[in-house]
Order: C-alpha cells, then sequence, then structure tokens
C-alpha cells in the first residue's frame, strides 16, 4: 500500500519523539553556581559585550565573571571569504566581527566540557532573523549526548518602553514561538526598549535631550504580561523567566513591578541593568529590591552593589555612609571562581569556608556530644 494518512502521523510522531528526546536540559543559573554554598541571584557576576575573540578569551578566563553575556545579528564575519550575512557576536551600530555565533559556542563547549571552567551564556539577540538559525545550532549541539549542560538566557527586547523609547523592539511573536519550540530549556529574559539619559544624544535624535525621569507604566507591564500568556503559554512552558529593567527606571516603578511578579505563573525575577553613564539613586534601587526580595533580583550594573548587597540579606554593614562605593565605579562584582584553572579572590580570602566552619565547631560538637554520653550511662 502506498505511504497513508496512517502512516504519516505514526511518523510524525516518531519525529516528534526524536527530536524531543536531544532536547537539552534546563539548567537554573542560580544552582549551577552554588556547589556547596547556595548562591542567590544579586551574586551571579556577568561579563558584557563579549562580542570578540579577545573579550571571550578574557571572559572564559576571568575567575569572577560567571556568565558571559554576548550580543548577536546577522552582519559580516571578518576574515572570512564569503561576504554572505551571518549570525556574528556585535553590537549596533557594529556591522561586522571577527567572532560568528558557531566560533562562540564552540569556544564556550570546549571550555566548560574539557577544561573545567564554570560559565553560562546570556545571547541577546539584536536581529530576528539572527534568532532561528541560532536556537537551532544551540539545540543541536547542546543536545549531544557527552555534553554536560549550563545555562543558557535568551533575551531580545520585545516591547516599546520608557520613556516614550522609539527604538524598535524584536518581533514578540516570532522571537517567543521559536524560543518555545526551540529552546524551552532556556531561561527566558523578556524585555523593553528604553530611552533615558544621554541615549538621544548618542544617536543624534531629537535636540539630544538628556532624560533624568522616568518609569516604568503599569500599561507596559500588562502589555508584557498578555504577551508571554498569549505565545509562551499560560502557564508559560519555561521555567524561569527574568525582565531585564533599567535600573534609574525601575526604582521608581516598584508597584508595577510587583504587579508584573504576582502575574507570572513560572519562576520570576528581573535583572538590573544600566548604561555606564546612568544617573542612578542607589538608595532607591536597594529599597525596590527589598521590597521585591533579593532572590528575585539579578545585579547587572557598572557601579559596585556590595553595600547594597549586605542590607538585601538583613546584615549589618560596617561600612559608614562616607565609604560608600561610587555609582559609577565600574568595577565587577567579585565572585567564588570556579574553575581548576582559577585561583581564590581577594574577597574569598577573608571569608571562612563551609570546611573551615566544620573544622572550628569540632572541638565543640565532641564536648556535646560526650556530655550527652555520660549523662546517659548515668541515667
Amino acid at each position: 500500500m502506498g505511504f497513508n494518512l496512517y502512516s504519516c502521523c505514526w511518523l510524525l510522531l516518531l519525529v516528534a519523539c526524536t527530536s524531543s528526546s536531544n532536547m537539552p536540559k534546563y539548567v537554573s543559573v542560580r544552582e549551577y553556581f552554588s556547589g556547596s554554598e547556595r548562591l542567590e541571584y544579586h551574586e551571579i557576576t556577568w561579563a558584557h559585550a563579549v562580542n570578540s575573540h579577545e573579550a571571550l578569551s578574557q571572559a572564559i578566563k576571568n575567575p569572577n565573571m560567571m556568565m558571559l553575556e554576548a550580543d548577536i545579528m546577522l552582519g559580516k564575519h571578518k576574515g572570512a571569504h564569503s561576504h554572505q550575512m551571518t549570525p556574528i557576536m556585535a553590537h549596533p551600530p557594529d556591522k561586522e566581527s571577527d567572532l560568528s555565533f558557531p566560533e562562540f559556542l564552540d569556544a564556550v563547549i570546549h571550555a566548560t566540557q574539557s577544561k573545567g571552567y564554570h560559565k553560562g551564556i546570556k545571547l541577546d539577540f539584536k536581529d530576528i532573523e539572527a534568532v532561528e538559525p541560532c536556537l537551532l545550532l544551540l539545540k543541536e549541539k547542546l543536545g549531544e549526548e557527552n555534553v554536560i549542560p549550563f545555562p543558557v538566557v535568551i533575551n531580545a527586547d520585545i516591547l516599546m518602553g520608557p520613556v516614550n523609547s522609539t527604538k524598535k523592539p524584536v518581533d514578540a511573536e516570532r522571537f517567543i514561538t521559536l524560543a518555545k519550540t526551540l529552546s524551552p530549556y532556556a531561561t527566558m529574559s523578556l524585555g523593553w526598549t528604553t530611552r533615558f539619559g544621554h541615549d538621544d544624544e548618542k544617536l543624534g535624535k531629537g535636540t539630544g535631550e538628556i532624560i533624568h525621569e522616568g518609569k516604568y507604566t503599569i500599561s507596559q507591564i500588562k502589555e508584557m504580561a498578555t504577551t508571554i500568556r498569549k505565545y509562551a503559554g499560560d502557564p508559560p512552558i519555561f521555567k524561569h523567566i527574568t525582565f531585564p529593567v533599567r535600573a534609574a527606571l525601575a526604582a521608581n516603578s516598584v508597584n508595577e513591578i510587583e504587579n508584573l511578579q504576582g502575574k507570572m505563573r513560572s519562576e520570576f525575577s528581573i535583572t538590573l541593568w544600566s548604561a555606564k553613564d546612568d544617573q542612578v539613586d542607589v538608595s532607591k534601587v536597594e529599597s525596590m529590591i527589598n521590597s521585591l526580595g533579593a532572590r528575585f533580583a539579578f545585579i547587572d550594573v557598572p557601579f559596585r552593589m556590595e553595600y547594597n548587597a549586605k542590607h538585601f540579606q538583613n546584615e549589618e554593614s560596617h561600612i559608614e555612609p562616607d565609604d560608600q562605593p561610587s555609582l559609577h565605579a565600574l568595577e565587577a562584582i567579585p565572585a567564588r571562581g570556579h574553575s581548576e584553572e582559577e585561583t581564590t579572590s581577594e574577597t574569598d580570602k577573608g571569608t571562612p569556608s563551609a570546611t573551615t566552619r566544620a573544622v572550628t565547631f569540632l572541638p565543640v560538637i565532641t564536648l556535646g556530644l560526650l556530655a550527652a554520653f555520660i549523662m546517659y550511662r548515668r541515667l
């Protein structure tokens, strides 16, 4: 008999089962880096603009960098013989790069599988046309049996946001649908385009107005929640959705973000980010994180937050107000190293490990057990 409808259905089912069997596994960003000690979101560190071979090499070897954030768009791969547009690691207005997405992915896989580095990746898509080929390759490579999974965050600004942003977002329907089909294992990062600070001046738009005030509106929050329900399902197929919000704007939008938090039926977090020259009221950011809960906030900003992190954890701070770090100190938050080749950072040297604490209290525990045994024999 010919190839009938019944046979076709069975073939489609077989293809579906085969494709789902090699789907990469979801890996929690926090749990991947925690090891023997639990990390909270605000302790995760980020390397920015990992868009060249040199930047990638440095970020992989840096023990203080956990998540490697890179931008992806269609452009020209330097050194390639073909002038065909291909997914490259670059941020507009750049249109070419010496690092293609396949090269980026192969380097990270080699570092995590063969070199013992603990690294995750955040892929920030600037071009909707680059999404499908990259997610197909990602699924193929990470789905191989010999590849140990690591965290993958997939990001795009899918809606227009504050302050009356005119920047065109990535197509929300196509982006979420492709991610739902090809990368349901990923942590989704869904944001808004923004207009703040010196953005207009940098782009040569309008009068070059410098914007100092603004917030995420409740209508923008509701639009995001509706978009996720429409294209990602209710509850969403993604286990974890994080929302990148610009720190200076988010600090004025606590009630609005709490409203979004209440609407999510998957693991929720925000990712605080900031441009280097943004004027940020750190005390307001601290208050916002205290209100939302520190366990819900990734902190990806160019200014230091150690002072604030102590307050997030309700620990007593011994830093006097005059000693608070500068808002624009371009230093990353120190983090624990995870590679066999990494060394202990200066911050870690002053912090007792779990093993050290156990050894310190071992005599006390032993005496306690001995006393209990003596009392038991007397009884």
